[in-house]
């Protein structure tokens, strides 16, 4: 991210906290949900939606103008009880936008912010088993405990006052709720 400002955290946590707090704003997903995704979560495609196997030389070739492409997790059911909410999510890749959730995720991968790696990409076969965000001091997935205690340290170091007691990883899906809720329009 640029700036490391909590002392006590590794760039690495650093870069993992805001990859997990930033995915979490952008698809509204739960805490719970968040230390099931897996890397064969993700795929790239080119603008013309050609899929291929996340090889190092196809993640080499991703630039601004390719499609990432999220399957999520299982979740709860809609409003009516009808349906899970494991849709597809598409994000356009904008390198210009530091809060871009496509390019966070494609700098992850090509940085090897994840564990096991013997180089700078995972093996297509191994996708499915290796999490999305781990804790860099153990290289595990991180767990739901991880989460709320990072989350407890940034609210502890950045937010004053009575709100900390209100800030949750369930407020990224309050966030994202809210702002659709904001465009006044009919999503059925």
């Amino acid at each position: 991210c640029g700036r490391y400002e909590i002392r006590t955290w590794s760039p690495g946590v650093h870069d993992t906290f805001l990859d997990a707090f930033l995915f979490s704003h952008s698809l509204g997903c739960r805490k719970a949900e968040l230390v099931r995704y897996m890397l064969s979560n993700i795929s790239w495609l080119t603008p013309d939606l050609d899929e291929g196997d996340a090889t190092l030389d196809w993640l080499s070739r991703v630039d601004d103008s390719w499609w990432c492409c999220m399957a999520t997790v299982c979740s709860k059911t809609d409003y009516d009880n009808t349906k899970y909410g494991a849709q597809r999510m598409w994000f356009k890749v904008d390198s210009s936008d530091p809060w871009n959730i496509a390019s966070r995720l494609l700098a992850r991968e090509r940085q090897g912010r994840t564990p096991g790696r013997q180089s700078s990409c995972v093996r297509v076969c191994d996708r499915r088993h290796t999490p999305l965000f781990c804790d860099p001091s153990t290289g595990l997935g991180v767990t739901g405990k991880i989460l709320d205690g990072w989350l407890d340290t940034v609210k502890s170091t950045y937010v004053t006052g009575p709100i900390a007691q209100y800030l949750t990883w369930h407020s990224g899906r309050v966030t994202l709720a809210s702002s659709l809720v904001a465009c006044n329009k009919d999503w059925g």
